[in-house]
């Protein structure tokens, strides 16, 4: 008994030191086979404004979405103009109304211009005149 106790000891203290189980996978054991694909791998938006890219590798998928959704608001909010020229490129829908009706570039035409404008855009090539002329009137 004493025989087997002395046997048996030190096996019992070396595994003591040992934590991990002999027959567990280790780190590079539990990766799955190649090729690993990772989730998006330089996944980002480009901020135009701070000349700089978001970096969404780590977000949550719709993160994307919110960032563009973001840019876009600004820009309808506030515009945009030409770093280089400085012209406006774009304009927010209130201030663009305001600029139109405040020039005088509005012209109107008379009516019966508009009955011929109208009457133009309601005729089609019809297959009776193999495409020659517009003969059909859309109703």
């Amino acid at each position: 008994w004493v025989l087997q106790f002395q046997v048996l000891q030190p096996n019992a203290e070396n595994d003591d030191k040992a934590d991990e189980n002999p027959l567990a996978l280790s780190a590079q054991d539990r990766l799955p086979p190649e090729p690993r694909l990772q989730s998006a791998p330089g996944f980002g938006v480009d901020d135009a404004k701070n000349n700089s890219r978001i970096n969404l590798e780590l977000r949550e998928p719709q993160a994307e979405y919110r960032e563009l959704q973001k840019q876009w608001e600004d820009l309808w909010k506030n515009g945009e103009k030409d770093e280089k020229t400085g012209t406006v490129v774009s304009l927010p829908i209130k201030d663009a109304k305001e600029k139109l009706l405040a020039g005088s570039n509005i012209k109107a035409i008379s009516e019966d211009a508009g009955k011929k404008v109208l009457e133009e855009a309601n005729t089609m090539v019809s297959g009776s005149s193999a495409g020659r002329t517009t003969s059909d009137t859309i109703r």
